[in-house]
């Protein structure tokens, strides 16, 4: 597969006209991914991969791609890096403001449970 990020990260730097490139140093991997997958699994791919796009697949049958793009908009607000390196057990540990030393940090929450910060009730610094 030739996506656009391949031709910005491997033509150019090449310093070639077109015409002195050849297609196989263009491609790139092809991964892809069933439509039963999570969404998770998909982001995680992607990141560890370091690639924009899954083809999704059912057997053998192409049934589209899904996007970087599109995971993100799925995750809106946390990125989904954030996503994948949050913990899915409940945090147990104290952590004493770095700031003060007064108070332990509490987790700071939305209305969905995504944390959004840590801060002190002493001092109120925040993480």
């Amino acid at each position: 597969m030739i996506t656009e990020r391949a031709l910005l990260w491997k033509f150019v730097p090449l310093n070639k006209r077109p015409d002195e490139v050849s297609v196989s140093e263009m491609l790139v991997p092809f991964f892809r991914i069933g439509p039963d997958e999570s969404t998770k699994t998909a982001t995680k791919t992607m990141v560890e991969n370091r690639i924009t796009r899954l083809g999704v697949f059912e057997g053998e049958k192409f049934l589209g791609w899904v996007t970087l793009t599109d995971l993100a908009r799925e995750f809106s607000k946390p990125r989904p890096l954030k996503v994948l390196m949050a913990r899915e057990e409940p945090e147990d540990k104290q952590v004493l403001c770095p700031n003060c030393r007064k108070a332990f940090l509490e987790k700071i929450t939305n209305t969905e449970g995504v944390i959004l910060r840590w801060e002190c009730p002493n001092c109120r610094y925040a993480l």
